[in-house]
């Protein structure tokens, strides 16, 4: 459940709020890139990758959707990326674009973590973190690396395989698969101590 949840968890209405108002904002964009079954994978993927990155890592639990808010803006950077030559404007106008993406970002960032901060004392209380920052940083990587293979390319051009293309094809499989790998490790070879919120439910402190 700890891996799952969180995602669809929120601790109030406004924090529910922000999350779904970036989410539709820069989601939706994606999505009319990627197309609805590979921006259902995507989400998936990323949602699922970044809580399992922040418990691996961290031992508190977790609550929002927050890792992909960060993996749609991640996302976002990887169709600069990938479409690079495609964008029909001029270098200067794509450095811009790559501007506003990183404004993105901070806003994203400063609007979760400031809103969040009313809470703090209630989810402390409650070994909770939030704003987590395993899965925002985790959901970013998670965006970036997987939007680079799931983004449609055109892989060939004839018999001849497109190196621009199969490069980030690669780099993004092998960088998401090896995250995951690495962060499942940690989380179940570790010690149980460490992971108690595995099969414990939490308790308040006094």
């Amino acid at each position: 459940m700890r891996l799952v949840m969180p995602t669809f968890l929120h601790f109030e209405f406004s924090h529910l709020a922000m999350v779904l108002i970036l989410e539709i904002s820069i989601g939706t964009l994606l999505e009319t890139i990627m197309g609805k079954i590979r921006f259902a994978a995507f989400f998936v993927f990323t949602a699922l990758g970044s809580q399992i990155f922040a418990a691996a890592v961290s031992p508190y639990y977790s609550v929002g959707g927050d890792g992909f808010v960060f993996a749609c803006i991640g996302g976002c950077f990887a169709v600069v990326a990938v479409y690079w030559p495609k964008i029909v404007a001029e270098e200067c106008q794509k450095i811009c674009l790559l501007f506003m993406m990183v404004l993105v970002l901070v806003v994203a960032l400063l609007l979760l973590t400031s809103e969040s901060a009313m809470s703090g004392r209630y989810l402390t209380s409650y070994q909770i973190s939030h704003p987590d920052f395993w899965a925002i940083f985790s959901g970013f990587l998670y965006g970036l690396f997987s939007a680079f293979w799931i983004l449609p390319q055109k892989l060939k051009d004839g018999n001849k395989w497109r190196t621009r293309e199969v490069v980030f094809v690669s780099i993004g499989l092998i960088a998401s698969i090896l995250m995951t790998i690495l962060c499942l490790i940690n989380l179940f070879n570790d010690t149980p101590e460490k992971f108690w919120y595995m099969t414990e439910a939490p308790e308040a402190k006094n």
